[in-house]
């Protein structure tokens, strides 16, 4: 309830026309959120030379989303104390007993490099973007995908999409349909055959 003030945005994106000024004034005034980040991740995005980069803060969780319990050892004899989650779980061999949720995303759009995007095309990757957690590294897509618009070589062929494709669609349906606290192999799976079915269930009505 924004009105209440108990509202508080997970998702971040933040135009900017000086985007290392931005982040240097980020490290300095925010370092809690670098600072729980992966240092590869962390160093991958502040170097990145994308129009559009993002970071993702993601928090350990039990099946039903439930914070762990935690306890603290010492990292050694008389050093600094090092918090350990504990889970409290039931055997299962079906699904897993724990999950990692999505907590803090920042997206960071370097406002000088968007010459001949328009804003439609824009506003629909950054939503693919968002609800796809993406990786940041993801690629040339190899079919028709909103996610090609800062590709150089779609472009120069003019095949870009200005829209979220049906591959686009099928994947976002795909990815939250089911259970999350799977293995990462047996959640893959389970997406890529939904995204046959939801591709041939298109492919049939169209």
């Amino acid at each position: 309830d924004v009105r209440s003030g108990r509202c508080w945005p997970s998702v971040y994106i933040v135009f900017t026309g000086e985007p290392e000024r931005l982040l240097q004034q980020l490290s300095e005034t925010r370092p809690g959120f670098f600072g729980n980040i992966d240092p590869v991740r962390r160093e991958a995005f502040r170097n990145s030379v994308s129009p559009v980069r993002w970071l993702t803060q993601a928090d350990l969780r039990m099946a039903e989303g439930q914070a762990p319990s935690s306890f603290y050892i010492p990292y050694s004899a008389g050093g600094m104390e090092q918090p350990v989650p504990m889970m409290r779980t039931t055997p299962s061999q079906i699904m897993g007993s724990s999950r990692m949720d999505l907590q803090a995303m920042l997206v960071l759009v370097d406002a000088s490099r968007l010459a001949e995007i328009s804003y439609r095309s824009l506003s629909v990757y950054l939503t693919m973007v968002v609800l796809g957690n993406l990786r940041p590294d993801h690629g040339r897509v190899g079919q028709p995908s909103i996610l090609n618009l800062f590709d150089p070589a779609t472009r120069r062929e003019g095949v870009t999409n200005a829209d979220l494709s049906d591959w686009d669609l099928a994947y976002l349906a795909s990815l939250y349909q089911g259970n999350w606290n799977l293995t990462a192999e047996q959640r893959t799976r389970r997406i890529q055959a939904s995204m046959a079915r939801n591709l041939g269930r298109q492919t049939s009505e169209g």
